[in-house]
């Protein structure tokens, strides 16, 4: 007859093995592992740069985001045109795609919503619309050309983001009224031209000046990614091709129609981020464009893709995690790391922090094998071992005390004896002496 006290163990014990299965736990595991990677990593150059301030610097790093009110406002700032690059990257990845043009994709959307917001003098929620049908249109570019000319995504992004930056300087430069009249540069004070296209606050800004409701824009944004992947037919057209396209394609889904709109979405979500990051209320009130490289925002959404495992709502989370080390990173320059080295050192954690893919099919492995409960029962017997070693050298230790004190003893019975007995011969060593 079975023990019942071990039931409530099996029962544990079958759901550890169905929890640590499951995709999202092992996606939230990778993720973690690869962040403590990151860290660790990061105080080790820490070290190397300063030895003497690099554990300071290092508890700077997981409490500068929080020293003040003001610290806590500029990572939340930071975050939205971040995560809205993410979600693009992620988004393409669900179709096997790579979308190394969201630098590109994201100018295209900044274009059209500074178009809207200075020369149509549109509000500010028609001007992400614009910004989005811009990002839209340079994504839908390398779609079409994967799609029906098998062209390498990688490549024809890469130039389209190249070809951006062009346009883009040259549309502006040719547009009078996004000149500054007085200093001729590219910085316009948009709440003197339109005050209505600049992203509201609705009361966060008594909070901190450069707060709007742009996160929480960003957060909904993710969310109907989440449901559109996951929760649609659509979404599931879109991991089917990722997977494998001719299979998807002998089922009957196009994988033509589902390339070239994963690409236009993607293209969609970089070109909001352009919106949020331009449109968003600045103590000047106005935007300042000088085009001399991409926009890394583009290139980060990569690393919160990645960190995030190209889970929509996981893009939140490593959003702001990264806008967060960017503002612990400018705390670290009290201590006297030059910026370089500080930046330095926060592309290395997220750089790290970007082999969550690797990491994750390291991690299925390990709990198929379930190798974290025979390290765990190492541990145990480690532990074990070095208690009983420790209690045995402790009665080693007592029994070696007491022959020791015995032993001393008869050395003086001994010696009291010998005196006893020679008297004479003790007083006239003495006397010798």
């Amino acid at each position: 007859m079975m023990n019942k006290s071990a039931i409530p163990s099996l029962k544990k014990d079958s759901m550890w093995k169905r929890l640590r299965m499951t995709p999202w736990f092992i996606s939230f595991s990778s993720s973690i592992f690869t962040i403590i990677l990151g860290l660790i990593a990061g105080l080790i150059l820490l070290i190397v740069i300063n030895p003497a301030k690099a554990f300071s610097a290092f508890g700077i790093l997981f409490v500068g985001g929080f020293d003040s009110a003001h610290s806590i406002a500029q990572f939340i700032y930071l975050a939205p045109p971040i995560l809205m690059t993410g979600l693009s990257i992620a988004f393409a990845f669900k179709t096997g795609l790579f979308n190394i043009g969201t630098p590109g994709q994201f100018l295209a959307g900044t274009f059209m919503a500074l178009v809207g917001a200075i020369v149509w003098n549109c509000p500010w929620y028609i001007n992400i619309l614009l910004a989005m049908i811009g990002g839209a249109i340079w994504g839908f570019i390398p779609g079409l050309c994967k799609a029906f000319f098998n062209v390498n995504e990688v490549l024809s992004a890469i130039m389209l983001n190249w070809i951006a930056i062009i346009i883009v300087d040259v549309a502006i430069s040719n547009i009078p009224s996004m000149i500054d009249p007085v200093y001729a540069t590219r910085t316009v004070n948009i709440a003197n031209v339109n005050a209505s296209g600049i992203i509201p606050g609705w009361g966060l800004e008594n909070f901190d000046s450069g707060l709007n409701i742009s996160i929480f824009l960003a957060i909904i944004f993710a969310i109907v990614c989440w449901i559109i992947i996951n929760k649609t037919n659509f979404g599931f057209e879109l991991k089917a091709c990722g997977s494998n396209k001719f299979a998807s394609k002998y089922a009957g889904i196009s994988d033509k129609k589902n390339i070239v709109l994963s690409f236009v979405i993607a293209g969609a979500l970089a070109g909001i981020g352009g919106a949020f990051q331009y449109l968003a209320p600045t103590a000047t009130g106005g935007y300042s464009l000088q085009i001399s490289s991409l926009p890394e925002e583009g290139f980060t959404g990569i690393s919160v893709g990645l960190l995030a495992a190209s889970n929509p709502i996981g893009c939140i989370f490593a959003a702001l995690f990264i806008s967060y080390l960017d503002v612990s990173g400018e705390a670290i320059q009290q201590l006297r790391y030059a910026p370089e080295n500080v930046s330095f050192i926060i592309g290395i954690i997220v750089y790290f922090a970007s082999f969550v893919a690797l990491v994750r099919i390291w991690l299925q492995k390990v709990y198929k094998k379930e190798l974290f409960r025979f390290i765990g029962q190492m541990i145990v017997k480690f532990c074990k071992w070095v208690k009983t070693r420790f209690h045995r050298g402790k009665v080693i230790d007592a029994e070696v005390g007491e022959v020791s004190s015995s032993t001393q003893k008869k050395v003086d019975e001994v010696t009291q004896k010998s005196d006893d007995i020679h008297p004479l011969e003790n007083k006239k060593e003495e006397e010798t002496k």
